[in-house]
């Protein structure tokens, strides 16, 4: 016997996580509560790293990121 259904929460990058978890497995939730970051809905061209990268620069946290996971 597993859990039926969770109450998700969510903070900060978490609340993307919690989103599409509750897009994708919605059968999975009974509850959803985020916290920090207002909900927006997702602009593929907007989370492109080539895009965060010419308007933010290499420096930019998310950028950064992709460079240190890239050298693992």
């Amino acid at each position: 016997m597993g859990v039926l259904k969770v109450f998700v929460v969510g903070h900060d990058w978490g609340e993307i996580i919690a989103w599409n978890l509750c897009a994708f497995r919605p059968e999975k939730v009974k509850a959803l509560v985020n916290l920090s970051v207002a909900f927006f809905p997702r602009k593929r061209a907007l989370w492109r790293i080539d895009t965060l990268r010419a308007l933010y620069g290499d420096d930019f946290y998310i950028c950064r990121f992709q460079v240190i996971s890239l050298s693992l």
